[in-house]
């Protein structure tokens, strides 16, 4: 979230790719859904499950693919086929935790709460209001996501801030 409220200073470096912000915007929320991912997937690979987690991604791709079909067939700007991927990855992590938490039995509710409803609400309006070309809107969004956030953002910081100390020691 901070590299999309900081994308104004990169476009000021290169302003050739001032056309695309819109687009990157969504793809960094796609990065986000994805490193979301990132405890599942290596909770799956750890414990050989490459075959579901395959058919879990496969599935992701297939949603993706066709929503993108649709987009092609009805000649929709190609802003719309950005959005298509962090759907088809939003699909993605809810099936992953999905499968995890059924798979481990784990309580499904705590897993989701990185990512819960109203994050994933919120990505989803930060892309609709990208694809309006509403900068400010997909700002206003972004500082709401990190206030609601910021219980967990503060205690990430300080467990990164006892990590340094104990290495530097």
């Amino acid at each position: 979230s901070i590299s999309i409220i900081g994308l104004p200073i990169l476009f000021k470096i290169l302003p050739k790719y001032t056309p695309i912000k819109y687009s990157l915007i969504i793809l960094l929320l796609n990065q986000i859904v994805f490193n979301s991912a990132f405890v599942f997937v290596s909770l799956c690979i750890a414990k050989k499950m490459h075959i579901q987690m395959a058919v879990i991604s496969l599935s992701s791709v297939l949603i993706s693919g066709l929503l993108s079909l649709v987009i092609c067939l009805n000649k929709l700007p190609y802003i719309w086929l950005v959005v298509s991927t962090v759907l088809g990855g939003l699909f993605f992590i809810n099936a992953l935790i999905r499968f995890t938490s059924k798979k481990f039995e784990l309580n499904g509710k705590q897993l989701k709460r990185s990512l819960n409803w109203i994050i994933q609400l919120s990505f989803i309006l930060i892309m609709l209001s990208a694809v309006f070309e509403l900068y400010w809107l997909v700002l206003i969004f972004i500082l709401l996501i990190l206030l609601y956030r910021y219980k967990s953002i503060v205690e990430l910081y300080n467990q990164l801030k006892i990590t340094f100390v104990k290495k530097a020691i």
